[in-house]
């Protein structure tokens, strides 16, 4: 017997997860190419990213803390803003305790992966100019 369509939809858990992972990829390869041009970053892309991680960080540990029956308000996330590196390991120590610190080990790492291909994107964008 086959699934349905509805089966195959991925948990809010796994989006959130995708969505994180894919805007650190974009931005910090964005980053790199606007870099490799010699140029600033635009407000118009600035303001988007920064706004962009915070409510996908907010999202992330909402969507990951929930099963445990926490819910966090927006407000949550403008305050996640200026000490999301404290904030996060924190949630996740104390609603899933070493999972959730692994994970945050696994986002970490995600973001130097990004961060390495962002000089690869830049190096090769360098090397045709």
């Amino acid at each position: 017997m086959e699934g349905t369509d509805a089966d195959r939809v991925p948990t809010p858990r796994v989006l959130a997860w995708l969505f994180v992972l894919a805007f650190v990829l974009v931005v910090s390869i964005a980053r790199n190419a606007y870099a490799a041009y010699g140029t600033e970053p635009s407000a118009r892309f600035e303001v988007p990213a920064v706004v962009g991680f915070v409510t996908l960080i907010w999202n992330w540990v909402q969507q990951e803390c929930r099963r445990c029956g926490a819910v966090f308000p927006l407000d949550f996330a403008w305050f996640l803003s200026i000490l999301w590196f404290l904030m996060v390991p924190y949630y996740m120590w104390r609603f899933q305790h070493w999972r959730g610190i692994a994970k945050c080990g696994v986002l970490f790492a995600w973001y130097l992966a990004a961060w390495v291909a962002g000089l690869v994107v830049y190096y090769a964008i360098a090397e045709e100019r």
